[in-house]
């Protein structure tokens, strides 16, 4: 026979702040993602924001989806500000931790966010390496290389003044 499972909580008491017999969700945050240069990158908030979808990212996995939102009323709750939220969203979408999938922002409905593994290409150089470039604010691949800038040699102009003319004219 499988192990039985233990209804209580298992997590130690400095974890939670709820009784032992009371259950209590939690994530796991391995050592390589902490020690990772993408993540130590981002600010307090972000990887305080970031734990928090990966909270919301696990409720919906264990629903069956792939997508997940993270509306006001969630991020409230853990003292998060509207601002600060969106700070963060950008760093995480920069830095390759979430994609944007749905904006409901026009339509005041509720955003939608996908994790990804993007991050572990990630380098302070040049962004999210998966793409060579830096990420959109949506956190798609920006198709839109650098622009080829070479040194163009000014035109050639014959300015001439004559007698009754002020002003220099082409020629």
């Amino acid at each position: 026979m499988g192990k039985k499972r233990n209804k209580k909580n298992n997590l130690n008491p400095w974890l939670t702040a709820n009784r032992p017999e009371q259950k209590d969700s939690f994530i796991q945050v391995g050592v390589s993602l902490a020690t990772h240069p993408a993540f130590k990158d981002l600010s307090y908030s972000a990887k305080f924001t970031y734990e928090q979808m990966c909270r919301a990212a696990n409720y919906a996995k264990n629903n069956g989806l792939s997508e997940f939102v993270f509306p006001q009323s969630v991020f409230s709750k853990y003292g998060i500000t509207r601002s600060t939220f969106q700070k963060a969203k950008e760093q995480l979408i920069s830095h390759g931790f979430i994609v944007c999938t749905f904006c409901g922002k026009n339509q005041r409905v509720e955003s939608k966010y996908k994790m990804v593994n993007w991050w572990k290409e990630w380098n302070p150089l040049n962004g999210c390496l998966k793409w060579g470039r830096l990420l959109s604010k949506n956190g798609t691949a920006n198709n839109v290389g650098a622009p080829d800038v070479e040194c163009q040699p000014l035109p050639k102009m014959d300015i001439t003044i004559s007698g009754n003319d002020e002003t220099p004219h082409e020629t």
